[in-house]
């Protein structure tokens, strides 16, 4: 079964004033695995649980809380790290101006 653990942050403009960013350990399983990446923006359903630490750390009743997901919503992903020779912004605005383009698109 695969299984990924990953650290949802708050976004920055929605934390509070004068507030670092919050920040929560997500359990993605199954199809989750892999869906979103470093630096995307998204929405997650899930349950919120709350974890008994192990048996042989003395945690003192503390608990670790994750939310496990049952849903990746992406709102948007990084791409500034992404750049466009000539080349490329040529051959888009060449596809652009296709009549079958949608097909192209459907095909790829």
């Amino acid at each position: 079964k695969d299984h990924q653990t990953v650290v949802l942050q708050e976004m920055p403009e929605r934390a509070p004033m004068g507030q670092l960013p919050r920040s929560i350990e997500l359990v993605l399983d199954h199809d989750l695995v892999d869906k979103i990446k470093p630096g995307d923006r998204v929405q997650i359903v899930g349950i919120y649980r709350a974890l008994a630490k192990s048996s042989t750390t003395n945690g003192g009743g503390a608990f670790k809380t994750v939310v496990l997901v049952n849903n990746v919503q992406i709102l948007g992903r990084d791409t500034s790290h992404l750049i466009f020779s000539p080349q490329d912004v040529s051959m888009i605005k060449d596809l652009g101006k296709r009549s079958d383009i949608l097909s192209i698109l459907g095909r790829s």
